[in-house]
């Protein structure tokens, strides 16, 4: 690589020997070249591979600002604030009260489809949150009509963050269910919020006492002043979910420098030195950071900082090829990689997409940590991480608990935090919060899901029922709310809403209270409504969604129920799957994750009933997925219980005890057998505690199971039996031959195999006798021939 650059290099020089000048074009051309060698000598250039990337021209004058997880994006179209949906389609976000002379500056978009932004005419700009169809002015922190405001981020609950003028001087606000309150300042007059995250977290800038700007962040009603890396300016312009941070500071010279924060420190996000001034302007939570940076020319460059390399997105997507002249500003990057900005094409603005290749890069593994639970105290709880999967299938996955709230006094702690199933035990009245974070194989963490275990009441959980396919316009949907769930058995109270439909529609629901509302579908496209059920206690559910389609939908997986089974059993893992469009659906199983030490494997994957035989005690967790030809559907996960063969022949021997125990005195032989027996058991049982396998199936042969097997043999109880009733003896033989079966599958007990076959044995030479006869003159040799 460096010699191809000297080469290009010397055809400069060339170029001056023959013409006796250097154009402007080619003295840059050299410089860029000189510098470049400088980089790629202390290693700050990196090879990229441009086929993992491709860009999309969004058309002329027009921007995008931001991109959810959905890959909606949204920005501005021919100056019209829009939403670009799922499927290529375009939407005009229309203005604030219809008020025309308003130009609408669109931020952010989150997950729900919800709009934010700035909507602004001569003498004000409001604060405004779209949804559904309408725009809705936030309003102000004192109230004042005339006062100006601007919305920045909102996050999944639908809480905004901007800021907006008061008397005192312009301050940041967090915006919730109607109402408006102020982050307050470091100090000074003015801040102003730019990003926020799904936990409520608010980052921005602020004054301090001192009149200079930090970054800030704001959490529990606290603002904290983040620092600045040499001079006293910076600001923060996103946070993500894992609580990192990015913005910009400057340093003595008054040159911006991109930084991250984490964990307490603020690091320069470290550029090439053909680059004057970076900042950055996202994070996704996968912690790829996009931003822009200023040359020695003075252009202006879109950036992507991963993996501690800093990448051009023109370089990274060959954009010259495509027929651009330079992306200028990168401003969001969701959780897949894709990006959104803005660059020039012959001179003119034009909003771009680029989106990632599938599979090139690793996507984010998805923590489940369980449904909720309401127990009493001195309950042992048991977690149940099996549901958490990895959408690139990078497995096995690692598993890492942490009750991160329980009640004052409490002592309770996780038997082990990297299993998938840990226990505790509640020890005071209160709530119990329990967080977990799965790595995928790559090392790749998710983001902490939480589960409450509450000795109160625990909130219900909303099931919206199964995507539906509509074929045709003017069709009655139903929907359906009756699988939603109250573990305490509350009654629930039903809130149905629309969070997206397609432009144009004004359909409605026939009533949003009840468990199965109706509505008639008026337009071709997506709708998605919400589902939240309400517990007698006033306790809301997370929102469930369901999707009303007249495209394809994803198939539905089902792994089966779990399993509990024992080491060396073949386990059947039973799948099945289901598509609303009735397409032919196809299987993928993969491991999740194993015990340690385990070599078990699927011998095959791709079919719908696989097996495997688990070779080590724990727990197994397997996922399915199924595709409809077009699509993967979700993974579902079943868990596998392993039990080692010990346990279960000494948990065996253990129910023998009790039956024995439970018999009446009186279908005992002679006095004290009873106890005898149990003497016996106990053995038995001390023999399998140490390991003792032979002597313990020896022992329950021939002390235990010829005591109580006439019934069996004969179908009367014999003179040795010690229980005398046929209706005891029932009881006990299929415990006695089961545990004798478990022990015969540990290691020593061969010996113990042999006679067990004793009585086999017995009875094929009672057979022979009977075939050849009794004579007693008859040679002993010829009477019995040779097996």
């Amino acid at each position: 690589m460096l010699r191809v650059v000297i080469m290009v290099c010397m055809v400069n020089r060339v170029l001056k020997f023959f013409t006796g000048s250097l154009s402007l074009a080619v003295v840059r051309r050299a410089s860029s070249c000189l510098l470049y060698i400088m980089a790629l000598q202390v290693g700050m250039v990196t090879s990229v591979e441009a086929v993992s990337y491709t860009i999309t021209d969004l058309g002329p004058v027009s921007a995008a600002t931001d991109i959810n997880n959905k890959n909606q994006f949204v920005g501005s179209m021919q100056s019209h604030p829009t939403i670009w949906l799922q499927d290529g389609t375009t939407l005009d976000l229309g203005t604030l009260d219809g008020d025309t002379s308003l130009a609408i500056a669109v931020r952010a978009v989150n997950d729900n489809g919800w709009v934010v932004g700035q909507a602004a005419n001569s003498s004000v700009s409001r604060p405004f949150l779209w949804q559904n169809g309408s725009m809705e002015d936030l309003g102000s922190l004192e109230g004042d009509v005339n006062a100006s405001g601007n919305a920045w981020d909102v996050n999944i609950h639908r809480q905004v963050a901007g800021s907006s003028t008061t008397l005192s001087g312009i301050r940041a606000f967090l915006w919730q269910n109607g109402t408006m309150k102020s982050l307050g300042t470091l100090g000074g007059d003015v801040s102003e919020a730019f990003g926020m995250n799904d936990s409520g977290q608010v980052v921005g800038r602020s004054t301090g006492t001192n009149n200079l700007t930090r970054a800030f962040l704001w959490e529990n009603g606290t603002m904290q002043d983040l620092g600045a890396l040499v001079r006293p300016y910076s600001e923060a312009k996103d946070i993500n979910n894992n609580g990192q941070i990015v913005g910009e500071t400057r340093d003595d010279n008054g040159q911006q420098h991109a930084f991250i924060w984490q964990d307490g420190i603020m690091q320069d996000l470290n550029m090439p030195t053909w680059y004057l001034d970076t900042w950055a302007t996202a994070i996704n939570d996968v912690g790829q950071v996009v931003g822009s940076a200023i040359d020695i020319y003075n252009q202006t460059h879109a950036l992507l900082w991963e993996n501690g390399e800093v990448k051009d997105l023109c370089d990274l997507t060959i954009c010259k090829a495509a027929g651009w002249d330079r992306l200028r500003l990168a401003l969001s990057i969701n959780n897949n990689g894709s990006i959104v900005g803005y660059g020039y094409i012959n001179g003119l603005v034009h909003g771009f997409l680029i989106s990632v290749s599938d599979g090139l890069v690793n996507k984010i593994p998805e923590a489940n940590a369980g449904l909720d639970q309401t127990v009493i105290t001195s309950t042992v709880v048991q977690l149940d991480g099996s549901g958490s999967a990895d959408p690139d299938v990078n497995y096995p996955l690692t598993y890492a608990w942490e009750i991160t709230q329980k009640p004052v006094g409490s002592n309770a702690a996780l038997s082990d935090y990297s299993i998938v199933n840990p226990i505790f035990i509640t020890d005071e009245i209160g709530d119990y919060i329990a967080e977990l974070v799965v790595t995928d194989s790559l090392g790749l963490s998710s983001v902490a899901d939480a589960v409450v275990i509450s000795t109160i009441n625990s909130a219900p959980v909303a099931n919206a029922g199964v995507d539906q396919l509509v074929v045709e316009h003017g069709s009655a949907v139903q929907l359906d709310g009756g699988a939603s769930t109250d573990v305490d058995n509350d009654a629930l109270t039903y809130a149905w809403s629309f969070i997206e439909r397609p432009a144009g529609s004004t359909v409605v629901l026939n009533d949003a209270t009840v468990v199965n509302p109706v509505f008639v579908v008026d337009t071709y496209g997506y709708y998605t409504l919400q589902l939240v059920v309400t517990d007698s206690y006033g306790a809301p559910s997370v929102a469930d969604e369901v999707v009303v389609s007249f495209k394809n939908l994803l198939p539905v997986a089902n792994a089966g129920s779990d399993q509990e089974v024992v080491v060396g059993d073949e386990v059947q893992l039973t799948g099945s799957g289901s598509d609303v469009n009735l397409d032919s659906i196809t299987y993928q199983w993969n491991i999740v994750s194993m015990p340690e030490g385990s070599q078990a494997i699927l011998p095959v994957v791709a079919i719908q009933n696989s097996e495997f035989v688990p070779d080590v005690a724990g727990s197994y967790v397997f996922s399915l997925v199924v595709n409809d030809g077009l699509v993967d559907g979700v993974p579902d996960n079943v868990m596998i219980t392993v039990t080692g063969i010990q346990d279960v022949a000494f948990a065996k021997v253990s129910e023998l005890y009790d039956l024995v125990s439970a018999i009446d005195p009186g279908n005992f032989r002679k006095n004290k057998k009873q106890s005898r027996l149990l003497k016996k058991i106990s053995k038995i049982l001390d023999l399998i505690g140490s390991e003792k396998y032979r002597p313990a199936l020896k022992k329950l042969q021939h002390e235990i199971l010829r005591k109580t097997d006439g019934c069996f043999a004969k179908g009367f109880p014999e003179k040795n039996d010690w229980v005398s009733d046929c209706e005891a003896q029932a009881q006990l033989y299929p415990v006695i031959k089961e545990a004798m079966d478990l022990l015969q599958r540990l290691p020593n007990s061969t010996h113990g195999m042999w006679n067990a076959h004793r009585e086999d044995r017995k009875e094929q030479w009672k057979h022979i006798n009977k075939k050849w006869g009794h004579n007693k003159h008859m040679d002993r040799k010829d009477r019995r021939p040779r097996l």
